[in-house]
């Protein structure tokens, strides 16, 4: 009798959820007594929470703080707060689609608790499948709100003073679009006016659950960031090995042939994203990647400053190429 390994157990729970996850009566029953039967296991019910996320990204706020009264909080701060929000994510979302003007189709909609809200940009609708009126709106292409949502919800998530990510913090700003940067600021001043600490996560299946908490620091810290008008931006090119990417933080890790050194950089595109995934599929070849290094002056950086890096190509390595060349 053949013993599942954790890994190959975990792999087969997703591909039951995957193949009942259709939406149809009798699947939905099945897939209900599936998730039923592992409640109790953390790790089990992670993954039923990944693997059931939607389609579309959806970023979940909950706000607390001594300014937030049971289920009340300032109602201009928390309108401006959701205003800005949504306008960043239109920004981005609009310049990178190369438009003047665009409509957009994000939601936002309150959840159970104390004061929270949840935006969600909407499930994927086929081209063929639209009305003539529609064909100018966002969700003509599935991902565009996704992946602008997501940027921010990664954004919040590595502000936090401490967090695994806050080295990437000046690199994800780097990549936003200028106004969108300005709308950003005055949706953290909401935050740093209420001294609001913010709990929440970005979800999206294929993509996984992405934590956010943000205090009154790590706001502070955000604004900072994205205030900063000049940063330095030198091209680095070196050959290493990639040791591992999180598609919901956009983000890989690159360990540099000869020195060793470990850099966390951010991944700037969807696309990209597919071919470091691909590359690291073979954890031991080594690729040539090139990144831009940016480089900040400010306070608590040193003289050095402090640096983040935003990757810009990743290839393989040709097999003969030695350490060095």
């Amino acid at each position: 009798m053949t013993t599942l390994s954790p890994a190959d157990g975990e792999e087969r729970f997703r591909e039951a959820i995957r193949t009942l996850n259709t939406g149809e009566y009798a699947a939905d029953l099945a897939l209900g007594s599936l998730l039923a039967s592992v409640q109790g296991n953390q790790r089990y019910e992670y993954i039923a929470r990944e693997e059931t996320a939607p389609r579309s990204g959806e970023m979940d706020l909950h706000l607390e703080g001594v300014e937030v009264i049971g289920h009340s909080a300032n109602a201009a701060a928390f309108g401006e707060f959701v205003k800005k929000m949504a306008d960043s994510v239109k920004i981005i979302t609009r310049e990178r689609a190369g438009r003047k003007r665009m409509v957009s189709d994000l939601l936002v909609e309150p959840g159970p608790g104390s004061v929270r809200v949840i935006f969600r940009t909407p499930d994927p609708v086929p081209l063929g499948g639209l009305d003539e009126d529609d064909r100018q709106r966002v969700w003509s292409d599935p991902n565009s709100q996704s992946v602008a949502l997501q940027q921010v919800a990664q954004l919040l998530a590595s502000a936090e003073p401490g967090s695994p990510d806050e080295t990437s913090v000046d690199g994800l700003v780097e990549t936003l679009p200028p106004r969108a940067r300005a709308t950003l600021v005055a949706a953290v001043k909401s935050i740093t006016s209420q001294d609001w600490q913010i709990r929440g996560e970005f979800r999206q299946r294929g993509l996984g659950i992405q934590p956010i908490k943000v205090s009154r620091a790590g706001a502070a810290r955000l604004k900072i960031a994205l205030q900063v008008r000049e940063r330095e931006h030198t091209p680095w090119t070196a050959t290493g090995v990639l040791d591992g990417h999180r598609r919901a933080r956009s983000l890989c890790w690159f360990i540099e042939d000869g020195t060793g050194r470990e850099v966390t950089a951010v991944v700037p595109t969807p696309e990209l994203m597919v071919e470091v995934a691909t590359l690291s599929q073979d954890e031991a070849h080594r690729v040539i990647a090139s990144f831009t290094v940016i480089t900040t002056h400010g306070p608590g950086a040193g003289d050095a400053g402090s640096k983040s890096y935003i990757l810009e190509s990743v290839r393989a390595a040709p097999v003969d190429l030695k350490l060095g060349e």
